[in-house]
């Protein structure tokens, strides 16, 4: 065969190639995930009837430039989820007061929350592994869903949870389910009612440090084994023309603060009584606040540079999924290099 003839096989062959794999990647990445990311306990006590559940955090997620249109309820998630049958828990609806079925819409590129409620039968005593399912139907014109949903083929949606209790019944996690919930939180993307910053906001909401203001400290404060650490006064910056209200904590508001550099650690302090807060910033005015932070043994100021972010989340309240206050809308500091004294 001759090298012309060759070259016109191979590029046959890649161009067949191509049209065969295109839409199965364009499918993959406009389809919608499950992802189930951790659980807490919730219950109805004091009436005549107690109910205690565990309720799994169930995203849906959009990785597409496009608006997802989707059947959901707010009340009978048993017509559209399962889990995997077991002695302990099961799947529980809702009383429904408003319409039993409803389109559901997800933006491009962010996530729905829906809370799935499993009523605790027997309480566990041993690792519960769940597969949940979901039939997931895409938008279609109907008067009656339930009926209608027949003459349709849902695309099934699938994850996994693990949920570990103790014999006396306490639930627990290990190190390797904490590294697998973050590499599901890495999967997720914002959900649709979490407000991101916008460009103009980041044009208004800065933050400065002034490093001639560090200074040393020495006392018992703060929960490390030294007793040297050092002073760092950050301070937000409201250039606006409206009030800034951002999330943070009575206790662990350093939580929403990082360092960009490894050989610097953020210092907290001990907690008694941590309640959700809202800082506020006056219009063209600023907030400070005196951060903690150590510089660590093994690593002394190879790289004395760093910047200090901050997760300025406007939205005005804690949501049930509250971790993404602590993923998205970080802003970022001046550079500044650190020099012991």
């Amino acid at each position: 065969m001759s090298g012309k003839i060759k070259l016109m096989w191979l590029v046959l062959v890649v161009a067949l190639l191509t049209a065969t794999s295109s839409p199965n990647l364009k499918q993959q990445k406009g389809s919608p995930k499950l992802l189930i990311i951790g659980s807490y306990f919730s219950g109805n006590f004091g009436g005549v009837i107690e109910r205690r559940y565990e309720v799994l955090r169930a995203f849906i997620v959009n990785y597409s430039d496009d608006t997802l249109k989707f059947w959901g309820t707010d009340c009978h998630p048993t017509e559209l989820f399962s889990i995997t049958k077991n002695d302990y828990v099961h799947l529980s609806d809702e009383e429904c007061n408003n319409a039993e079925f409803e389109q559901l819409t997800i933006p491009p590129h962010r996530s729905l929350l829906i809370p799935l409620k499993l009523l605790i039968e027997k309480q566990p005593d041993e690792l519960v592994r769940l597969k949940v399912e979901m039939k997931f139907y895409k938008w279609f014109k109907s008067n009656d869903f339930k009926a209608d949903s027949k003459f349709h083929d849902p695309e099934i949606l699938n994850d996994t949870v693990s949920l570990k209790y103790n014999k006396d019944g306490s639930s627990y996690a290990l190190t390797a389910d904490w590294d697998e919930q973050e590499q599901k939180e890495k999967l997720n993307l914002p959900t649709a009612s979490f407000h991101l910053l916008t460009n103009e906001e980041r044009k208004h909401y800065t933050i400065t440090i002034d490093q001639n203001k560090i200074f040393k400290r020495t006392n018992q404060e703060y929960l490390y084994e030294e007793k040297e650490f050092f002073i760092l006064p950050v301070t937000v910056h409201n250039d606006s023309n409206d009030t800034l209200r951002y999330c943070s904590m009575t206790c662990s508001w350093q939580g929403f603060y990082r360092i960009d550099n490894d050989a610097f650690e953020i210092l907290s302090t001990a907690c008694t009584k941590n309640v959700p807060t809202m800082i506020i910033v006056l219009p063209h005015s600023t907030h400070t606040r005196n951060i903690a932070f150590i510089l660590k043994k093994d690593n002394q100021t190879k790289n004395p540079f760093f910047k200090v972010g901050l997760n300025i989340n406007t939205s005005g309240s804690f949501f049930l999924y509250h971790e993404e206050l602590y993923r998205y809308n970080i802003v970022w500091s001046n550079k500044i290099q650190f020099t012991p004294k």
